[in-house]
């Protein structure tokens, strides 16, 4: 390679070093944003249907418990050694993080077949989702309340049609002869079905710090 190649082999290298910078700096100065400010942005588009950021609160909320529960197991003096822990090649935050979306697109479409094929809960699963939300809804804080910035209702509502879409779930499982976390969300079966459906993540799950809205980390 003669000098004037080298010369600008050597330009265009430094001239995508600082395009690089330049969308890093980008990246940073639109940062984090805080969940209950983001409420009514578009998280994912499922089937052309739009889940919003407080269409997730309540998965949020418990996967962050959930996570917190394993990390206090790990490591009760430095739970943040968990939630920063390196494992299958990712973090388990970014994991974690990954399965709130896949939840709740899972849930979303389980729920819309529930209504294509007319399933409804029973006065007794309407009766154990109230309960449920009741739990719920005390075992968080006043400060973890207002970081999620939606109402008991809301996460009611999430929870009603959580009942559905696995009333749905255990009719798919029954139909098919197969067990039912086979349609889980992680289930070879649903993946399958999931080929099916299209499903786009917003922009915005990505400014959103998980593991830093019902908790501190």
């Amino acid at each position: 390679m003669n000098k004037q190649a080298v010369k600008f082999v050597v330009v265009v290298a430094a001239v995508m070093v600082c395009l690089m910078i330049y969308a890093l700096g980008r990246g940073s100065q639109r940062g984090t944003v805080a969940f209950h400010e983001a409420l009514d942005e578009v998280v994912a588009i499922v089937d052309g249907d739009e889940l919003l950021v407080r269409d997730v609160a309540f998965y949020v909320a418990y996967e962050e418990g959930l996570v917190e529960y394993y990390a206090m197991i790990y490591d009760d003096e430095n739970t943040g050694a968990f939630w920063n822990a390196f494992t299958n090649h990712t973090f388990f935050r970014t994991k974690a993080k990954q399965s709130v979306i896949e939840m709740a697109v899972h849930d979303a479409i389980f729920y819309e077949s529930s209504r294509a094929e007319g399933i409804v809960l029973t006065k007794e699963e309407e009766q154990y989702a109230a309960d449920a939300l009741t739990d719920f809804w005390s075992d968080l804080s006043d400060k973890q309340k207002k970081a999620l910035g939606v109402t008991k209702e809301e996460i009611g509502e999430t929870m009603r049609r959580i009942a559905l879409a696995e009333k749905y779930q255990s009719y798919l499982a029954a139909f098919y002869e197969k067990e039912f976390e086979a349609y889980s969300y992680t289930g070879e079966a649903y993946l399958k079905l999931l080929e099916e459906h299209d499903y786009e993540e917003g922009e915005i799950w990505q400014r959103i710090k998980f593991g830093g809205v019902t908790l501190n980390h």
